[in-house]
C-alpha cells in the first residue's frame, strides 16, 4: 500500500519542471528576448498599450528599463482575476490596430480606400 505522503509527492519530472520554472522567473528577461517569445507565440500581451503585462511561463511579467520581471504568484493571480475586465475596458477606448489604409469616409464595408463605385 502506498502512503498518502508518497501518493501526493511530486514526480521527478514534476520537480524538474518546477525547478526550471523557478529559474525562468527568478531572472529578468531582456525586452528583445521577450519580443521574440511573443512573436513565437510562447508569451502573450494583456492588451495593446505601453507597459502592458505579458503572460509567460505561468506568470505575468512587468517591464522596467528594458527588462521584464516576473510577478510573484499572488501578483500573477491578481492580474489573472482582472485580465478579462482589463482587456474589455481597453478594447472600448482604443480602436483595434489594422495594417491597411482607412476606408474612404463614404465607402461601404467592402469598398477599399481610393476605390469608387
Amino acid at each position: 500500500m502506498v502512503s498518502d505522503h508518497t501518493a501526493n509527492s511530486p514526480t521527478p519530472a514534476q520537480r524538474l519542471q518546477a525547478a526550471a520554472l523557478q529559474r525562468i522567473v527568478a531572472a529578468p528577461i531582456p525586452d528583445v528576448a521577450m519580443q521574440e517569445l511573443i512573436e513565437k507565440g510562447k508569451a502573450s500581451v494583456l492588451a495593446d498599450f505601453t507597459g502592458a503585462p505579458i503572460r509567460y511561463a505561468d506568470r505575468w511579467w512587468r517591464t522596467d528599463d528594458g527588462q521584464w520581471y516576473a510577478l510573484d504568484e499572488a501578483g500573477s493571480a491578481l492580474v489573472d482575476s482582472q485580465a478579462d475586465r482589463w482587456r474589455a475596458a481597453h478594447a472600448t477606448v482604443v480602436p483595434p490596430i489594422h495594417s491597411g489604409p482607412d476606408p474612404a469616409p463614404n465607402a461601404t464595408a467592402d469598398q477599399a480606400a481610393g476605390e469608387s463605385r
